[in-house]
């Protein structure tokens, strides 16, 4: 597809304005109504007298697909709208899709006047009966561009920023032989009564041709669906531009041999002739074709071709596509050169055109940025990049730095929890738009972005006028595995199929080249310094204590490198008392009480492994790591386990950390254990050895490698010849009956010295 330059007029403007936006559809009203909440010069420009002129005619059947999910036992308008597909953005609560329709998929005269209301509530500036016909530069430059839109009446407009928000208007029509004989989506008759015992072949089997098939397949003959690709389910690809369910009955038809039928072949291949009143389908083989042919040149004897039967009608529904047609000289439009977007005019990840600087694109157009991976060429997911391209243009424009919150590193987490589960434009707009997180150098406060396109990550301070180079961004992802199974278990979140939050962690931000490249498959961002998948949820609700939180703040922590635990005053006090540094609640918060009691303030840290224990001397062995004190109301009388080599200890409020990557003698792993945790292993209770016992002989092979040697803990008689002390200067009961026969013993076949120290063996 090529731009076409048409003849342009040069006159004096009618108006001039900071910002023109073309066509007043659900994507140029969504962005005048941030233009207009910032106060802002702009004005909308729409060929038709009323808003949302498409839908007055599409979807053909008239219902739309885009979900209005009324109740979800939740008030949270944020929440909520993750399962509203069709409300705009507004600060009007009235100006909700279900005060509208009832209906699931509620009618398009329904969406119509919802349009209608709200362009009149909010007091978006629209011009009606105004079709702009050409496009034209007058002093294109990076710095500032300008542009003179002229109308229909050959009034002009003069420009500073343009914006097109015309969707894709015209309809694809690729040429084929027997063209003629077909009648298109746009100009169907939409009477079931013209279809009554007929036979019809659909072209295209997106959901157009679904959504037309399943409108009259109760008073045809049968119907036939032909496209050169193999149709996609939405619920199986996640694409909601996928067929969807709701116009998925011919599918089940099909599959259980009711007389229709689905079809693949290209289309350009195939030939309609028309013989009477009846369409014949036939392919064209180089120059050779027959009607119905029973020879192909380099085929052979064909007696069973599928189409073999005539057809009373065939209609197109092969989609629509960006009216390139407008745009004049330095105006110059391109369109998408890869394979699929063509459709599409070419833009950048900041919705301007690649080639014409102050010419910028919202909602469907743009979705050449996300096709077939996100929900950006649909309402539900276009409101939110208009948003994006707002706060784009203000920063660009005016100097108006991207709305940000910055608070003490304390409250880090419980933010990233909240934002999980109730943001919805990154909850859509999923491997697209994220959350970004920019650390202090001292990592003591956090500058918190919402919904920033992650593409432009290398641009950060470019785009939102905030410097970062430590950051974090979170992104909902699905997952590339196609096993359509709840996995659950946080040891493998990255194999989570479904919607899930993943967070990057970058000490410094990508380079523009490290963005240019393909990243891993199973990323959306170049492979960062650290990564952490929060596991899916069935319900997609990321608050469990252990399976969620807490590994999220192990992770948190391990970026950030201090302590976020919620503690008391009289812990804090204790950690202050015997602890070099003070966790960042206790410093920020000055020992305020923050939660429930947890219990005896008590931190049990062992090492591993097999049955019981042994007195060794100080060689080198597998290093046990601990983790820290946690809280929870959950009970349970067995290890709970997190991940590969961390378990938890509910009744006990603590979890454990093994490690078996790595060999270290006795002080090596108690210094590792020290600066790295909290202490080694404190094992010197009964009931905590059977739980960890139980735990190891479990597992597989994977904590099995040091089966051998062992694992050290916290125990060693090296002051005081016989009497066992953990770091922590607990003591080992003397009558602990969790020895291995014949110890504690002293041997000096290994070393002169004798044995000191305990491992788990």
């Amino acid at each position: 597809m090529q731009a076409i330059i048409t003849k342009c007029t040069t006159n004096q403007p009618e108006l001039k304005k900071d910002y023109c936006i073309i066509g007043a559809g659900p994507s140029g009203l969504q962005l005048g109504y941030f233009l207009h909440k910032a106060g802002r010069d702009y004005l909308i420009f729409e060929r038709t007298n009323t808003s949302g002129a498409f839908f007055i005619d599409y979807p053909r059947h008239r219902t739309m697909i885009s979900i209005n999910k009324r109740n979800t036992g939740k008030t949270n308008k944020e929440f909520n709208l993750r399962h509203d597909w069709n409300s705009l953005l507004s600060d009007d609560d009235s100006l909700q899709m279900r005060h509208y329709s009832g209906d699931f998929f509620p009618h398009a005269d329904m969406f119509l006047k919802y349009l209608q209301d709200y362009t009149k509530k909010l007091g978006i500036n629209v011009k009606y009966n105004t079709n702009i016909v050409n496009v034209k530069s007058i002093n294109i430059t990076a710095d500032q561009p300008r542009f003179q839109l002229q109308d229909h009446f050959h009034n002009i407009y003069e420009c500073k920023t343009v914006i097109v928000g015309t969707g894709l208007s015209l309809p694809n029509n690729p040429y084929f032989k027997g063209f003629e004989h077909t009648v298109g989506y746009e100009d169907m008759s939409i009477d079931k009564a013209d279809y009554e015992g007929k036979t019809v072949l659909i072209m295209g089997k997106g959901n157009s041709g679904f959504e037309t098939a399943d409108n009259i397949i109760a008073n045809t003959n049968y119907i036939h669906l032909i496209s050169r690709t193999q149709f996609k389910l939405s619920w199986e690809t996640h694409y909601v531009g996928d067929v969807r369910a709701v116009n998925s009955d011919l599918f089940d038809t099909f599959r259980l041999k009711s007389l229709d039928g689905i079809y693949q072949a290209p289309i350009n291949e195939l030939k309609l002739i028309k013989q009477g009143d009846k369409i014949y389908v036939d392919t064209i083989q180089g120059d050779v074709f027959e009607l119905n042919s029973t020879v192909h040149k380099g085929i052979g004897s064909i007696d069973k071709f599928a189409l073999r039967d005539p057809y009373d009608i065939v209609i197109r529904c092969l989609g629509f596509k960006f009216d390139f047609h407008v745009y004049c000289r330095g105006v110059q439009v391109e369109p998408g050169i890869i394979k699929g977007k063509e459709k599409y005019p070419a833009i950048t990840h900041s919705y301007e055109a690649v080639n014409v600087p102050g010419l910028f694109f919202t909602g469907t157009n743009t979705h050449s940025l996300d096709y077939k991976k996100s929900a950006g060429g649909f309402i539900h997911g276009f409101r939110y990049t208009a948003r994006v391209l707002s706060r784009i243009l203000e920063f660009r424009n005016h100097n108006v730095s991207w709305p940000s919150v910055t608070q003490p590193t304390t409250e880090l987490l419980n933010h990233i929890v909240k934002r999980v589960n109730e943001a919805s434009g990154t909850y859509h707009m999923y491997g697209f738009l994220g959350d970004v997180v920019i650390l202090s150098k001292n990592a003591t406060t956090y500058t918190y972005l919402e919904e920033f396109p992650i593409n432009l990550i290398h641009q950060l301070h470019e785009k939102t006028g905030h410097a970062a180079q430590e950051v974090l961004v979170i992104v909902m992802e699905y997952g590339q595995y196609k096993n359509f199974q709840f996995i659950g278990i946080p040891g493998k979140a990255h194999l989570s199929y479904f919607l899930h939050p993943v967070l990057y962690y970058y000490d410094a931000l990508p380079s523009k080249k490290a963005m240019s490249q393909s990243p891993a498959r199973t990323m959306v961002l170049p492979r960062p310094r650290k990564i952490h998948h929060i596991v899916e949820d069935f319900l997609t609700d990321f608050t469990a204590p252990q399976s969620h939180i807490l590994l999220l703040r192990r992770f948190l922590e391990s970026c950030l490198q201090t302590d976020l635990r919620n503690l008391y005053d009289s812990q804090c006090f204790s950690m202050a008392m015997t602890s070099k540094s003070l966790s960042s609640m206790c410093r920020d918060y000055d020992y305020q009480l923050k939660m429930g009691s947890p219990g005896e303030f008590e931190t049990r840290i062992p090492i591993q492994k097999r049955k019981q224990l042994a007195r060794v001397k100080m060689d080198y062995m597998c290093v046990g790591l601990a983790l820290t004190l946690f809280w929870t109301s959950i009970h349970a009388s067995d290890l709970i386990q997190m991940d590969v080599d961390d378990v938890c200890d509910t009744d006990n409020n603590v979890c454990y950390k093994f490690c078996y990557n790595d060999k270290q003698n006795w002080t090596n792993a108690r210094q590792v254990c020290d600066n790295s945790y909290d202490m080694m292993a404190v094992v010197n209770d009964v009931e905590v050895h059977r739980k960890i016992r139980k735990h190891i002989n479990s597992q597989t092979d994977t904590l099995r490698e040091c089966m051998g040697n062992g694992y050290w803990i916290g125990a060693t008689d090296s002051v005081n010849e016989g009497q066992f002390v953990f770091t922590n200067g607990e003591p080992l009961p003397t009558d602990y009956e969790k020895w291995y026969d014949g110890q504690p013993g002293n041997s000096v076949q290994q070393d002169v010295a004798g044995q000191d120290c305990v491992q788990l063996w």
